[in-house]
């Protein structure tokens, strides 16, 4: 009986635990829009977010379009991508973990920072 109740009390812990993930993945599900500022080009940015944790990027611009989909999932205020699919423009981040820090977030715009040696600018996007 005395394991029975240790065990339950760890569960409810690990349980209180990840919550906040949980509550932060579902705010940050469904399909996000950027526009991203490139000297002088514009790039239109296309974020999903599934609720079964998959993801797809599409970057548009006047010259190219490139994809890049995988796994997403929450880590404190951190959004993990792991990267397993992409057209050529960006096969350089196959098997990469894309890390973003989220500053923000609302039923209408996601604010974060993506981190690679260092935090960078904050970027914006709308649904």
């Amino acid at each position: 009986m005395k394991h029975t109740i240790i065990i339950l009390v760890f569960g409810l812990l690990l349980a209180a635990c990840s919550r906040p993930d949980a509550d932060l993945a579902r705010q940050i599900t469904g399909t996000w829009n950027e526009e991203a500022h490139f000297e002088s080009e514009t790039h239109y940015v296309t974020t999903v977010y599934a609720p079964d944790g998959s993801f797809s990027i599409t970057t548009r611009a006047a010259e190219f379009t490139n994809d890049m989909a995988g796994t997403w999932r929450v880590e404190g205020k951190i959004i993990l991508l792991s990267v397993t699919n992409a057209s050529p423009g960006n096969l350089r981040y196959i098997g990469h973990v894309v890390k973003c820090q989220i500053d923000h977030v609302d039923s209408h715009q996601l604010d974060y920072q993506e981190i690679f040696e260092r935090v960078g600018p904050t970027n914006t996007s709308i649904r």
